[in-house]
């Protein structure tokens, strides 16, 4: 598998927030779901720095409470579940 890293891509590693900020939804039992805000910039100018931000965000949400207990679980940890898993 070590040998097999660098034929996939850049890789980034970072530590997980194991405490993060939670959104209690009703239909979903537990402490909250994590959730992330997606904007969309368009840096114009570095100097002077001039951005146009869009006006529509999106609110992502897991499908599971957040839970430290199963760390492979998807559906508790990501936000994003278009995820390949037979990306080539």
């Amino acid at each position: 598998m070590v040998i097999r890293l660098p034929e996939s891509g850049s890789k980034i590693a970072c530590k997980y927030v194991s405490n993060p900020v939670l959104l209690k939804i009703p239909e979903i039992e537990g402490n909250g779901v994590k959730f992330d805000v997606r904007y969309m910039l368009c840096v114009r100018s570095v100097l002077p720095l001039k951005l146009y931000v869009h006006k529509i965000f999106w609110l992502r949400f897991a499908n599971k409470s957040f839970s430290m207990k199963e760390l492979d679980d998807y559906a508790t940890h990501f936000t994003v579940m278009n995820i390949q898993t037979n990306a080539h």
